[in-house]
């Protein structure tokens, strides 16, 4: 009994886990209800829609309508991403994104990750829609663990394309889960070591002694003890 115990507390754990690394990036209410996707030659369009308007039901909630255009292989990325993503998506913690379609026909779905605004910098991942998945929403995941280390993601484009994909075909989506993003960086405001005791620097390329002499004490800095940098640009 002990040890089942432990493996459901164990699982519970990892469950937690799991999920607290998701974030709900977009789903057009509560998270990022303003956002808007575009294409940046004017192809495919984009357009927030009562959910309602794809599966007729009476939801009063909002979803993603992608309308296609001449150009499949551009897709429609996310306007002003680094205010919507402030900083990049934690790969290294959670490498994969899903996200919700409802398409009344077979399709393939790709999620693009790129950098903004390095958007050669970029990454993919394509789910294919079958046949037995049509007229309802199902939950595709895309995975980008053989990129996870890439730590400069913070904008996401979605691009749609297959035999089934002419110019304005209609796919809807919503609730794209993915990472959470990097914390943002703490702005630095004070830097004051006086060298009298240890300091948290650490060298590359060189030496440093943070408890070396001051040999001139006569001018604006009367401190005894400084820092000392040595052996700079040493070969590797």
């Amino acid at each position: 009994m002990k040890k089942i115990t432990l493996f459901l507390t164990m699982l519970c754990i990892a469950f937690m886990y799991q999920v607290q690394g998701q974030t709900t990036h977009v789903d057009f209410d509560s998270n990022n209800p303003d956002i808007n996707f575009s294409s940046w030659n004017g192809s495919s369009t984009f357009e927030k829609v009562l959910k309602s308007s794809a599966d007729g039901s009476s939801d009063a909630t909002f979803v993603g309508k992608f309308i296609s255009g001449n150009d499949n292989g551009i897709g429609v990325g996310v306007d002003n991403a680094t205010t919507v993503f402030p900083t990049s998506f934690n790969l290294a913690a959670l490498a994969t994104f899903k996200m919700k379609v409802w398409t009344d026909h077979e399709v393939d779905v790709t999620l693009h990750l790129e950098n903004q605004p390095d958007w050669g910098n970029n990454m993919e991942s394509t789910v294919s829609v079958t046949s037995n998945q049509l007229n309802q929403w199902v939950e595709l995941t895309f995975d980008f663990s053989s990129n996870a280390s890439n730590v400069f993601m913070n904008n996401i484009v979605i691009k749609v394309g297959g035999a089934n994909t002419t110019t304005g075909s209609v796919i809807y989506f919503d609730d794209i889960i993915g990472p959470a993003l990097y914390l943002p960086q703490v702005p630095l405001t004070a830097f004051n070591y006086d060298f009298t005791t240890a300091t948290p620097f650490t060298t590359y390329n060189c030496d440093f002694n943070d408890d070396a002499t001051n040999t001139v004490t006569n001018g604006i800095n009367k401190s005894s003890e400084v820092g000392e940098i040595s052996d700079v640009n040493r070969d590797w």
